[in-house]
């Protein structure tokens, strides 16, 4: 009995030590971040058809993009500030609860003005929820195993563009733009039981104190810091300009609907492995090299898609490359920061940086509807998304000669 309960004693030790190191719970808090992606990047794939039953021009339905994707910009380091001292636990449980209570107003509405107020709330909740989870990922992890940590929690997002968003593509041309919408309600009730279930909560992982609401917009007072965001709000407007409307755009090329979910399927593939690729480039190389590389490939994609739209296997794989290019600016942009701001504002200006790009989201789904609505069509939205690129570059190349990074 004795050698037993000594054996019983070293498992739970090693097991508890193992759990220290690295909490699998955290793949439950990547689930909640698989349902914010699918919600935020889906409304494309059924842009088209929410514009058609709402009886409203596509230009004016990217209000579901741009209205989300400001909300979020705005309310994440707002809300930060003032829910620092909370459980968080709790906030990433409320705000799921938030969330798919959104989606169900979504789910069953019949005004668009009833849905821009629900995409409204939705985005307050991912502000509240994507954050949280990340800072309580990061207490479930040892130091030395934190960054595996975040990066499962990162892994819901990108597998939502490869997954979530040709599913509820599918789901939308065969049960209508609603069932979409079911399906994050359900994707975020599934999240949230995993959560609650689990009691998954913080660990030992120690965390520097949250910042206070001034503490989280000074960095932008530092010149050389707000130069080197700007480039996350070009890009993310030149990507999102296309990419909003790309539903759509594939429709006015007589795209049937299989194939449209496959080029989402396609995109998000490129999403998937350009966020790999930047992770592991932006270490090998110069930040700003494979930044200037990525954006001229982005731009040039961009305005080669007129030519890439005339067949089925072109446009998948310019799609590839835009999406690609698109997200593997991420981690490169974010390791460019870490070198040029001082350490003590690391942890926020990374959150400003997220910021950034869903203003870039929001500005480019406005830029591409004002395009649209002045007559220029879809067709040509590309060429949009390509001068942003080059604004994109414009951006960084002033930033460089401020910081010389």
């Amino acid at each position: 009995m004795k050698m037993g309960s000594r054996s019983e004693e070293a498992f739970v030790n090693k097991r508890s030590g193992w759990s220290r190191e690295f909490d699998p719970k955290v793949f439950f808090l990547a689930l909640g971040t698989f349902a914010i992606g699918t919600d935020a990047y889906v409304i494309s794939g059924i842009l088209a058809a929410v514009a058609r039953d709402l009886h409203i021009g596509v230009n004016a339905a990217g209000q579901l993009i741009s209205w989300y994707s400001l909300t979020y910009a705005v309310a994440a380091p707002v809300l930060a500030a003032f829910i620092g001292h909370l459980k968080k636990r709790n906030v990433v449980v409320s705000a799921l609860i938030l969330f798919a209570a959104a989606n169900a107003v979504c789910a069953i509405s019949t005004s668009f003005e009833i849905l821009i107020a629900a995409r409204v709330v939705a985005g307050i909740a991912s502000s509240l929820y994507t954050p949280t989870a990340y800072t309580l990922a990061a207490t479930l992890a040892a130091p030395e195993k934190k960054s595996k940590s975040l990066a499962v929690v990162a892994l819901g997002l990108t597998s939502a563009t490869a997954l979530g968003v040709p599913i509820g593509t599918v789901i939308g041309q065969h049960a209508g733009w609603h069932g979409t919408f079911w399906l994050v309600v359900v994707l975020s009730l599934v999240a949230l039981v995993a959560i609650v279930a689990a009691r998954v909560s913080s660990g030992d992982g120690a965390l520097a104190p949250s910042p206070g609401l001034v503490a989280r917009f000074e960095p932008l007072a530092h010149g050389s810091t707000l130069l080197a965001l700007l480039p996350a709000v070009a890009i993310g407007s030149a990507y999102f300009c296309t990419y909003t409307y790309l539903g759509a755009i594939l429709g006015t090329h007589g795209f049937p609907e299989r194939q449209i979910a496959a080029i989402f399927l396609a995109s998000g593939i490129g999403g998937v492995a350009g966020s790999f690729a930047g992770g592991q480039l932006g270490v090998r190389f110069k930040p700003i090299v494979v930044l200037v590389v990525t954006f001229i490939v982005l731009g040039a994609d961009a305005a080669l898609l007129a030519f890439s739209l005339l067949s089925f296997w072109t446009a998948a794989l310019s799609l590839l490359i835009l999406s690609g290019s698109g997200w593997l600016f991420l981690p490169v942009q974010q390791a460019r920061l870490l070198a040029i701001v001082e350490p003590h504002h690391a942890q926020v200006v990374m959150a400003l940086n997220n910021s950034f790009v869903y203003l870039g989201s929001a500005v480019g789904t406005a830029i591409g509807a004002e395009f649209i609505r002045a007559g220029a069509g879809l067709p040509n939205l590309h060429w949009a998304s390509a001068a942003l690129a080059c604004v994109a570059l414009v951006t960084l190349a002033l930033s460089y000669l401020r910081s010389g990074q």
